[in-house]
């Protein structure tokens, strides 16, 4: 919420427009406006992007030099065109609709790790619990032929 002094002098009903258009310029509504109208309205600044949507390029990400370049890789990566974005000095500005692309992809992304994480996770437990198994068997052969041996 932005408050807005409609005159100088204090008086109900008295609008100078300059001083009105001066406020909403400094308060950065016109350049809010702006944007809204070319089309992109949302927006996220590089940190908060590079943090949440790190996982989709994680080695370019890396590589790269500063946050507007893995900004641009990973949204090179997901290959979104070029007229669903822009990346500004800041952050970078969305179409609207694309945020939850990018939720979507980054969702099947970490659904597509743990996956693997928890398929690698029960294959050591099964062969874990096989070469107990096995070594049970051995042991019990080794049981065996100690029994065999004793009696015979």
């Amino acid at each position: 919420i932005r408050c807005v002094v409609p005159n100088t002098h204090k008086q109900p009903g008295g609008v100078e427009s300059d001083l009105v258009m001066h406020q909403y310029q400094c308060n950065g509504v016109l350049a809010g406006i702006a944007i809204c109208r070319a089309g992109f309205p949302n927006k996220m600044l590089y940190p908060e992007f590079k943090a949440r949507y790190n996982i989709l390029g994680a080695s370019l990400v890396a590589k790269a030099k500063n946050d507007k370049s893995a900004a641009g890789a990973v949204l090179d990566i997901i290959k979104l065109p070029a007229e669903k974005f822009r990346l500004g000095h800041t952050k970078v500005f969305f179409r609207a609709g694309i945020l939850g692309v990018m939720e979507e992809t980054r969702e099947e992304k970490i659904g597509s790790v743990l996956s693997w994480l928890q398929s690698g996770a029960r294959g050591k437990a099964s062969r874990m619990q096989f070469k107990k198994l096995q070594d049970q068997k051995l042991a019990l052969y080794a049981c065996q032929r100690a029994i065999r041996n004793y009696f015979t």
